[in-house]
């Protein structure tokens, strides 16, 4: 799975397709914004699962 995601402040998610840059304001791309603090502690948790899976030198 592709994720991304940006959570700012514990509070608040923005997710989705969309790619933050100019030519995707062109592009059939999706973005949700999320204002809850459990949801946004669930995609939290699931950025640290990413980190720890990430391959060690």
């Amino acid at each position: 799975m592709h994720h991304k995601f940006c959570i700012i402040d514990l509070k608040k998610v923005i997710t989705g397709s969309f790619n933050w840059t100019v030519k995707a304001s062109f592009n059939n791309e999706n973005i949700a914004v999320i204002e809850q603090r459990e949801q946004a502690e669930k995609f939290a948790d699931e950025f640290i699962k990413l980190i720890e899976d990430l391959p060690r030198k």
